[in-house]
């Protein structure tokens, strides 16, 4: 199968040692560094970007846009073995998934052949960069070989790097043992790795260094754009371009996020360009890990067919593109995940990893609303069977094989069901046989002909929906936080309800919907979810295990009784642990600490419950808005709901205060999300629902203070909402 590795570089892109009585003599540092900077074209300065007129400043009536430059480099030299056959299909099949999925066709360019150099890029960069303006989606993809700094050495040979030297008689691995002079030669060294570019002449290779690349992000990001690199070459996680860009600014990049690293392996050259406070959010997405090759796949499958050559990963994206419900980066991993029968060619090159990093969880690459169906496709999709109907079509068995039609001007190439392999024919006829679980079932097809052009249908088929279907096959934890007595001389008062709180909430989540306070991490250890009277240290380590424990299936309901507090200094809501002085700051626990735990769940459902002073100040969010739960169809509404990834927070209050008693032993709040949970006539219902029905009124109407309903941001929330239901008695 195709590498994305440049096999040969090891022995052709190295500086041939002449021979001096038999001993091979290693060239000066000054004479390499002539060598590199005549032989290879880019390895040295930033991409020109500066003197561009400003953008318009944010908050006008500018509609934002995505704006894509896609790189095939598929002639990194004169040798076959430098050439790459994915490219050029990778790039085209983006480019049609980016327009099916609302992007305008004129705002994605594809650089191909001489555009594709180095010179290329760097004047549709400069292009791109005087468009780009506050809000805006910019993306940029390499489809391409790399390598490292071990291999900057230049060839003897006429035709320059990456080339065979017939005039080496001995072909060492220069780099990595010749000394190294400090100045220049370092400088470059430490802008590595390289994607290699499109040899622009010959006797020259053209490459774009990591430091160049990050450092033009960060003159985007600085513009107000948010920007996606995606980089389809191998070893591409070596490029670190977040810790590039933690580098250029540590306080806009969350690092929990950004890959789970800990302390950033920052690289030693220092940034020119520091990021602005408004800078837009930055997401990498890698197609190899380190030390990993990138691989190229065929299709179609079938024997006898002529077949056309893609990145594995680049079509895996393209795909996930075109069938995702989000375009975070979360949301896109997700989709890739499971599609090996697809687009591996055989099982050893299934398990190539994808790798993501982002600032901002809920950072969309595309920023347009997804147009209809039908909008933007060279072709459309038939079902045959089972008959087409309006609404989610009811099914007597789960088993069942869908029949179909791609029409289309082209031949179809590949069709996949629910990211399965389907049996397609050219003529655009296919089957794919289904099992179906309990409830609505949601049937995504794509369709790819062999221009490239993807068409998709989405619809779906509805079997012996009940409310074990809405219950799902994952696990319901709920993490039960209760402070009540605070160290004398903390400064912080004994409070009178947290524990009797969380005790009769643990006892009717447990009875009556299935929830438990208590799991095993992967090692087999028993965890307490309930956690009383809990110091910052319990609560974190609480906080991580959960994510740990909870799987895409399963739902996490995390309640926290206790003093809170807001510091109008750094305008920040904190819970307080036991172990927290009301006069150090340090001591408390942040919200961002709370948000970065969040992101680490990788629950489909997550529901925080907050009932402390402050608490609507503790997870910020957009409009708490949610979609009504129609009367006439509402097992199925609520199933489509519990199918979408949520990230809600209920508070007890707002910026304010709120009450510890007055709820007959329960605080006013608890006591209100007693009754509902008690009393709520729907066996099943949202968080929503559950707040607009007993949260907000009983509150509001017995004491000083406004609870709060909404979605977590920048937490990977995608749409619908926490599904609470009953378990059969």
């Amino acid at each position: 199968m195709p590498m994305r590795l440049p096999a040969l570089a090891l022995a052709l892109c190295l500086f041939a040692t002449p021979s001096v009585a038999g001993v091979d003599v290693l060239p000066s540092a000054d004479a390499t560094l002539a060598a590199v900077r005549a032989q290879f074209n880019g390895i040295e300065g930033a991409l020109p970007l500066d003197g561009l007129p400003a953008p318009a400043p944010c908050g006008t009536d500018r509609k934002p846009e995505t704006r894509a430059i896609l790189v095939a480099a598929d002639r990194a030299g004169p040798l076959r073995q430098m050439h790459l056959r994915g490219p050029q299909n990778d790039t085209e099949f983006l480019r049609n998934a980016l327009i099916a999925r609302g992007v305008v066709p004129d705002a994605v360019q594809r650089l191909t052949g001489p555009e594709a150099t180095h010179g290329g890029f760097a004047a549709a960069l400069r292009d791109l960069a005087g468009e780009t303006g506050c809000g805006d989606s910019v993306i940029l993809q390499f489809s391409a070989f790399a390598f490292g700094a071990t291999l900057i050495a230049p060839s003897l040979g006429s035709e320059g790097p990456f080339s065979e030297d017939p005039k080496s008689e001995a072909i060492t691995a220069f780099a990595a043992t010749a000394p190294r002079a400090r100045g220049p030669l370092d400088a470059i060294i430490g802008t590595a790795p390289f994607v290699i570019l499109n040899q622009s002449a010959p006797g020259t290779g053209d490459v774009l260094s990591a430091a160049a690349l990050s450092e033009a992000v960060t003159q985007l990001r600085n513009r107000g754009a948010s920007v996606t690199v995606i980089l389809d070459v191998a070893s591409a996680a070596d490029f670190a371009l977040e810790d590039r860009q933690y580098h250029a600014s540590p306080q806009l990049v969350q690092r929990d996020v950004m890959l789970g690293q800990g302390v950033p392996d920052v690289p030693p050259a220092v940034p020119a360009t520091a990021l602005s406070a408004g800078a837009g959010a930055f997401t990498v997405l890698y197609g190899t890990e380190s030390g990993h090759w990138g691989v190229e796949t065929n299709f179609p499958k079938k024997a006898g067919v002529k077949r056309k050559p893609y990145g594995l990963f680049s079509f895996r994206l393209a795909t996930a593109l075109l069938s995702a419900d989000s375009t975070t980066a979360a949301a896109l991993m997700r989709e890739m995940k499971g599609d090996d029968q697809v687009t591996s060619d055989n099982a050893g090159w299934a398990d190539q990893s994808h790798i993501y990093a982002t600032t901002d969880a809920d950072h969309a690459l595309i920023v347009e609303t997804r147009p209809p169906e039908a909008t933007g496709q060279g072709g459309t999709i038939r079902i045959i069977d089972p008959a087409p109907s309006r609404t989610a079509a009811p099914l007597e068995s789960a088993r069942l094989t869908l029949r179909g039609q791609v029409e289309a001007a082209a031949d179809t190439m590949v069709v996949t069901v629910n990211g399965n392999l389907a049996d397609a024919a050219p003529d655009g006829s296919f089957t794919a046989d289904l099992e179906l679980q309990a409830g609505v079932n949601r049937i995504d097809i794509l369709a790819m002909t062999r221009d490239n052009q993807p068409i998709t249908h989405r619809f779906e088929l509805y079997y012996e929906g009940d409310m074990q279907a809405l219950l799902g096959t994952g696990t319901r934890y709920a993490l039960l936080i209760a402070n009540q007595n605070y160290a004398e001389g903390s400064g912080l008062a004994t409070l009178e309800t947290p524990h009797g709180d969380a005790e009769a909430l643990a006892d009717i989540l447990r009875a009556d919907y299935g929830f438990v306070t208590e799991a095993a991490l992967p090692g087999g250890e028993k965890v307490d979810l309930f956690l009383r009277d809990a110091s910052r240290l319990q609560i974190e380590t609480a906080l991580y295990q959960i994510g740990q424990i909870a799987g895409a299936r399963d739902t996490v309901l995390i309640f926290y009784a206790g003093h809170g507090i807001y510091e109008q200094a750094t305008q920040g809501a904190f819970w307080l642990p036991v172990d927290a002085r009301a006069d150090m700051p340090f001591t408390w626990l942040p919200a961002a600490a709370i948000s970065d735990a969040i992101l680490r769940i990788e629950a489909g459902s997550v529901l925080v419950i907050s009932d402390s002073c402050y608490s609507g100040a503790l997870l910020r969010g957009g409009d708490g808005a949610a979609a009504a739960v129609p009367d006439d169809d509402r097992l199925r509404a609520l199933q489509r709901l519990a199918a979408k990834r949520s990230r809600i927070v209920i508070a007890s209050g707002g910026n304010e205060p709120v009450a510890d008693a007055g709820g007959d032993g329960h605080s006013v709040f608890a006591r209100a999300l007693l009754t509902g949970l008690e009393q709520m006539e729907p066996d099943a219902f949202t968080a929503r629902e559950l707040f607009d029905d007993f949260l907000l009124p009983q509150v509001v109407g017995r004491a000083a203070q406004e609870p709060q309903y909404r979605p977590i941001e920048k937490s990977g929330h995608e749409g619908g909402d926490v599904v609470l239901a009953r378990i059969a008695g």
